[in-house]
C-alpha cells in the first residue's frame, strides 16, 4: 500500500477537482493505496508523513502563482521530484512553462490513454467514478458540491480561437452513458441533489435524444425532487449544462427535449454581437418550451477570433452593454403576454477574456482600457 497525496492549489474555485477525485478512486479501489487530499498545504499533524506519490492539479493559467507554489510545496514532501505528477488545465495548456518553472514535465490532456501515469490500468481514469469522500479531508467549502459531476459527451468541434477546449478535449465523443456512473455514485457515496454536466457542446451530439432519455431515467425529469438526508425536506432537483449550450445547434425539437428535464438555468452563449439573431431565437425557443430560467455567457475584452466556421471582430464595451441589454429587453418582450407564474427570468454572466497563455489576469483587449474593465468589475461585485 502506497501513501498518495492529492493537492489542489489555494485558488478559489466553485467546483471540486474532478480529476483528483477520479485519481483518488483509482488509487483506493484499483491500486488499494492510502489517499489523502489537501487544499494548499497539509495540516500540521501530517507534516512528517512520507508520500510515495503526490499529484498536483491545475486550473486556469492565470492562477499561475498559486499553481507553482503548490508544486514547490509538493517538492518538500517527497525525496524525488520523480514522485510528483502535475496535470490539469494549465498543465495541458502550458506544459513547457510548467517544466521551465518547476523542472517537472506535466501530464497533459485526459487520462484516457495507457501509460500516462505509468500505472497499470491508468487509461480508465477519465471515465472512472469520482471519489466524493476526499472532500471530507478539507474545510474548504465548494459552492457546487452536492451534485453528480459528469459528462455525456466530450469535446466541442467549434475550434473557437479564445477557447481551450480544442486543446483539452480535441476529439468529439458524441455519447457517454451517465446512468451507470450515477448508479455507482449512489451505491458508494449516496444520492446527490443535482446533475452538473460538464459537456462543452451537447447540442452538437447526434445522440442528443438518448442523452435526454438518460437524464430522465436517472431521476432528473422536469419537476424532479430530492429528499435532503440531513433535513428530511423535499427540494427540487436541477440539471445544469454548466459549460453552456450552443445556440447554433438549438432547434425546435431539441428545445422541446430540454423542456422535459429539470434544467436550471439554460445557459446559452452570446459571445459575439454578430450572433444576435441566433441567440434571440434560442432564448425564444427555450421560453416556448417551458424553460423559465435563462442565462447567458457573455465574453468581453476579446480580440478578433475565428470559430464556428466564421470570423468575429474584437468586441467593444458598447458590444458588451448591447448584449446585456438585448437579454433584458428580450426577457421583457417574452413576458409581456405571459401570466405571472409562467414568466421567465434571465441574467447575463460576463466572462472576461484572458489569453490562453497568460500567467495573470491583467490582460487588456485592444478595444478596452483599464477603466472600462474596472467598471465592469464594479458592477459584477454587487450583482
Amino acid at each position: 500500500m502506497a501513501n498518495i497525496l492529492l493537492i489542489e492549489p489555494k485558488y478559489k474555485c466553485k467546483q471540486p477537482p474532478l480529476g483528483l477525485m477520479k485519481i483518488s478512486y483509482f488509487h483506493k479501489n484499483i491500486m488499494h493505496d492510502y489517499v489523502r487530499f489537501t487544499k494548499g498545504e497539509l495540516p500540521s499533524e501530517l507534516a512528517g508523513t512520507k508520500w510515495d506519490r503526490v499529484y498536483v492539479t491545475s486550473l486556469f493559467t492565470f492562477e499561475w502563482k498559486a499553481t507553482i507554489e503548490a508544486i514547490e510545496y509538493a517538492k518538500t514532501l517527497v525525496d524525488s521530484i520523480a514522485k510528483i505528477t502535475v496535470g490539469g488545465i494549465a498543465a495541458t495548456m502550458l506544459p513547457d512553462d510548467i517544466y521551465k518553472d518547476t523542472g517537472i514535465k506535466p501530464v497533459t490532456g485526459l487520462l484516457n490513454e495507457p501509460g500516462k501515469l505509468g500505472l497499470p490500468g491508468d487509461e480508465c481514469i477519465d471515465q472512472i467514478v469520482p471519489d466524493y469522500s476526499i472532500l471530507d479531508d478539507i474545510d474548504y467549502q465548494y459552492p457546487f458540491k452536492d451534485a453528480y459531476f459528469l459528462s455525456a459527451t466530450k469535446g466541442c468541434g467549434n475550434n473557437c480561437g479564445f477557447c481551450a477546449v480544442q486543446t483539452l478535449e480535441p476529439t468529439f465523443i458524441p455519447y457517454i452513458d451517465i446512468k451507470e456512473k450515477i448508479a455507482a455514485i449512489d451505491r458508494e457515496f449516496g444520492p446527490k441533489k443535482d446533475l452538473l454536466l460538464m459537456d462543452n457542446n451537447v447540442l452538437r451530439s447526434p445522440n442528443f435524444n438518448q442523452i435526454i432519455d438518460d437524464i430522465i431515467e436517472a431521476g432528473f425529469g422536469k419537476g424532479a425532487t430530492y429528499i435532503n438526508p440531513k433535513t428530511g425536506k423535499t427540494v427540487r432537483r436541477y440539471v445544469d449544462f454548466n459549460q453552456g449550450l450552443d445556440a447554433v445547434f438549438l432547434n425546435e425539437a431539441k428545445a422541446k427535449r430540454l423542456g422535459e428535464i429539470a434544467l436550471r438555468p439554460a445557459r446559452v452563449a452570446f459571445d459575439h454581437i454578430e450572433d444576435r439573431k441566433i441567440y434571440e431565437r434560442a432564448l425564444r425557443l427555450c421560453a416556448q418550451n417551458g424553460i423559465t430560467e435563462l442565462s447567458n455567457y457573455v465574453l468581453y475584452n476579446s480580440e478578433d477570433f475565428g470559430g464556428k466556421g466564421r470570423k468575429y471582430a474584437a468586441d467593444t464595451p458598447a458590444d458588451l452593454y448591447d448584449r446585456m441589454r438585448i437579454t433584458l429587453d428580450l426577457r421583457d418582450n417574452i413576458n409581456k403576454d405571459l401570466p405571472e407564474n409562467d414568466k421567465v427570468a434571465a441574467f447575463s454572466f460576463p466572462m472576461r477574456y484572458i489569453p490562453l497563455s497568460a500567467h495573470e489576469r491583467g490582460y487588456v483587449g485592444s478595444q478596452w482600457n483599464a477603466k472600462f474593465l474596472r467598471a465592469v468589475q464594479c458592477m459584477l461585485i454587487p450583482t
